[in-house]
Order: structure tokens, then sequence, then C-alpha cells
């Protein structure tokens, strides 16, 4: 069955004229209008050919002879059918509904939304062999649950777990494996243009971070923050730092993995940095309690003798302090060929030494200075 509005008066196949009086033409349009289908004309129904002379009688007018142009009997009138299409106007909540006997407005189904599309008099004008107009489905994976009647696409919506709505990824680079949410999941709308409404909070409640970094929490924004640091031989971390100095004077750093710590946690004031025993010198940047020892000056600039020898094949200047009743002391310095090293080694290592300390054995040429600790990596001390 096809679904059209009809005028009230048609003509089924032939062109044949009525002759009748008006008495019972009058009588014959007025059964008409009450025996012709409301909605469907059968297959075998021609369409007429249109007089182009004719007048269309709309729906409503009178038959007088305003209308039909006949006022007394014998005069023919020929009589057309006019069609158009049904329109609709269903409201939120609903759908056409078009099957192969029927047109109406139904109820959205589950897992759809049909939003109105009747607002400011919009209708929707039945087109044959339309599938169902007015309905969209929810998108994979969403759904309305049993509910039907839906009108809004916010209808659409699925569980979501939070681990996947607030990815530790978006919290912090340096978020870790064990951080908990306020909620395990929420409950989220279809999104629309990039937004999506949820219904449970998803916001951090405890966060954990990788090895050297600490929670931070500020107001309602969690994140990871620096919390330990690697330090070289010959570095420390000071108190309240977040990045290694070079160890000092008269001390000696081995270098390690250090959490941070607020100044003045530390007696020493820092982590990673011992003392040399009172009485005993070291320069800058030492490694081990080895680069303890005696400090000598070179005409103004200092060279640190090491308590023990750096075994690298080649000659030591070793010195002697002698001490009443006991073993006399030896301490070390190191001796580098000129031509090994292209130049003279200066007596000090510190920035800005001037002084060289040269001595001959035999036909090689030596200069005399503090060990490096690029020296004792050379050497496997």
């Amino acid at each position: 069955m096809k679904n059209w509005e009809e005028k009230p008066l048609f003509k089924k196949k032939g062109k044949r004229k009525i002759r009748m009086s008006k008495r019972h033409f009058l009588r014959v349009i007025f059964m008409t209008m009450f025996s012709l289908p409301v909605v469907a004309v059968a297959d075998d129904v021609t369409p007429l050919s249109v007089d182009p002379n004719s007048k269309l009688i709309k729906a409503g007018a009178l038959c007088d002879v305003n209308t039909l142009g006949a006022s007394e009997s014998g005069v023919i009138v020929p009589l057309y059918a006019k069609w158009k299409p049904k329109t609709y106007a269903c409201d939120k909540g609903q759908y056409v509904k078009i099957t192969e006997n029927s047109v109406a407005c139904a109820t959205c189904p589950k897992d759809y939304y049909c939003p109105k599309f009747n607002i400011e008099g919009a209708t929707h004008t039945y087109v044959p062999d339309e599938s169902s107009f007015g309905m969209y489905k929810c998108d994979d994976t969403y759904t309305t649950n049993d509910t039907t009647g839906n009108f809004d696409v916010s209808a659409c919506r699925k569980a979501i777990p939070c681990s996947e709505k607030n990815p530790l990824s978006e919290i912090d680079e340096h978020a870790a494996e064990g951080t908990t949410y306020v909620n395990n999941y929420t409950i989220c709308s279809q999104p629309v243009d990039g937004v999506q409404d949820c219904s449970l909070s998803c916001d951090v409640e405890d966060l954990k971070c990788v090895w050297g970094y600490k929670p931070k929490h500020e107001g309602d924004v969690w994140s990871c923050e620096l919390n330990s640091v690697h330090c070289d031989a010959g570095q420390y971390l000071k108190d309240g730092d977040m990045t290694c100095s070079v160890c000092p004077e008269n001390s000696y750093c081995g270098g390690g993995d250090y959490e941070f710590a607020d100044a003045g946690a530390n007696v020493k004031g820092g982590q990673g940095i011992d003392t040399c025993v009172e009485g005993l010198k070291s320069p800058t940047g030492s490694t081990s309690v080895e680069d303890c020892g005696v400090k000598l000056f070179i005409d103004g600039e200092a060279l640190y003798l090491r308590s023990k020898r750096v075994e690298n094949g080649r000659p030591t200047l070793v010195v002697l302090k002698r001490i009443e009743g006991v073993e006399n002391e030896k301490w070390y310095a190191m001796m580098t060929p000129v031509s090994a090293g292209g130049v003279a080694r200066k007596v000090s290592n510190e920035e800005g030494a001037k002084k060289e300390l040269h001595v001959k054995i035999g036909t090689v040429e030596y200069t005399i200075h503090t060990a490096t600790q690029e020296d004792l990596e050379n050497a496997g001390n």
C-alpha cells in the first residue's frame, strides 16, 4: 500500500464524459467524497490527461456554479483526481515508521535516538520505497540499555575504565602502575564534536611515580617531580639541590644515586660526600679516601700527593715524611712523559694553573702533577 493524501475527486481509467442532472451530479459528488480510499490508489489506476482549460477543485470547495462552471443539466463536467504525498511531524523520541502496509509515527527503539524534526514547522514528506525516517543508531559499544523513546545522542552511553578515560600518560609522563582513581570506571555519553559527558569522576586518588620521582598534589592537580639523582664519582648532591656538584677540596665523593633532601637534613651538607681525616688534603673532584694526602706548593701552585701509588707502569714521585718512632710515611704524585701527552702537564689540576714541574729520567722528560680522575681510570685504580 502506498502512502498518499488525496483530493476529494478522482476518475478511474478512460476519459468518459459524465452527463447528469445537476441534482444527480451533486449526489454523485457527495457519495464519491465519502467512499474514496483515504491513503491508497489501486495499482491499475492510470492518471488522466488534464485539459489545460480545466480548473482545480480544492478540498472543501462548494459544488456550485462558481466551482464547477456548470448550472444546468446536460452540461459536460470532466472531473480529475489530484494527489500529493503525505507529510509527517513526529514529536521528539519518535520516528516515521514505514512498513509494507503502513506509515506512522512510532516510539524510538532501544539503542537509537530520534530527535524531534517538526521544530518551527519542519516536516518530513513521504517518499515511496524509503526506509524509516528520523532515527539514528548509537555508535558501536554505546547503548541506551533498555530505554526507548530517546531523543538525544547523550542517551547513548557506555562504561569506560578510568585508566582508559584518564590514562597515566596524560596525568604525568612519569606516572606509574598502581595509581588509583576516585572511581574504577565512569559512564560516558557518545561524543559529539569531540565533547563527551561522563557521570562519574576519574580524578586521581593516589598517584604512584617511577623511581626517581615522587608524587606531588597541589589543589586538584597531581604530578610526579624528580626525587633522586645519579652523581658520578667525584660529585655529590648538596642538600636542597636537584643537580650534582663537584666534590670540594679535602673531601672525596664516590658517586651514586641519591634522593633529594631538604637543606640542613644532612650534617655533611650533602649526600655522597666524605671528609678527609684531620690534617690530610685532597683536590676538588676526588673520588676515594686514597686521594686524601699531603699538599705541597710548587712556586705557589698546589701539588696533591696521594696515599696510594697509581700503578700505570710509569715512574712515580715518592715523598717520604719522617716521623720519629714510626715507619716513614710515603706519599705519591703522578709522572707523565711529555711526549705521551703532547704537552706538559701542569702541577695543579685547578682551573688557571700555569706552573709545570719537569724531571728527566734517562732520555725521557716527565712532568709531575696531581692525579686526575682520568689518570686513575686509565690505570685501573
